[in-house]
């Protein structure tokens, strides 16, 4: 089959995307509203290595740890003293925990607790009920550090 017209135009060039980790994390959240083809924990895996930080799911059962984890949900509740605790949900790449932020703790922490935040958290086993923690300690990960 020949063409009719000849317009004489160059195939268009192919330009090669370099996959950047970081940036593709980024709008696979935007898009899809999660990651799911990398670590969310990349930007911060050398703040993770440096601070000895365990996954959730091996901390969870230790009776102190300090663990890296996504927050995924914060219950504030009003206890009948009149002081403010939560119920705090996380996860890691694999799993989700559940634990309980007394009074003092959530005063200090509170602006720290928020859904999608990446924290590192020192934790203690909650011997009351098997695979929840008591949060003691929330420090903010930080891209790139």
């Amino acid at each position: 089959m020949e063409c009719l017209l000849e317009l004489n135009i160059a195939p268009p060039s192919l330009n090669k995307r370099v996959a950047e980790p970081l940036i593709d994390m980024d709008a696979e959240e935007e898009a899809i509203g999660m990651i799911v083809s990398v670590s969310p924990f990349l930007p911060y895996e050398e703040q993770i290595a440096k601070s000895g930080a365990v996954p959730l799911s091996e901390g969870v059962y230790k009776d102190r740890a300090l663990v890296y984890c996504l927050v995924e949900s914060v219950k504030p509740i009003m206890t009948k003293a009149g002081k403010r605790l939560a119920f705090l949900g996380v996860h890691d790449e694999t799993f989700h925990a559940e634990g309980i932020v007394f009074a003092e703790c959530y005063d200090r922490y509170y602006p720290l607790l928020k859904p999608g935040k990446a924290l590192l958290l020192r934790i203690e086993r909650d011997r009351r009920d098997e695979g929840k923690f008591i949060m003691d300690e929330a420090i903010a990960l930080a891209k790139g550090e």
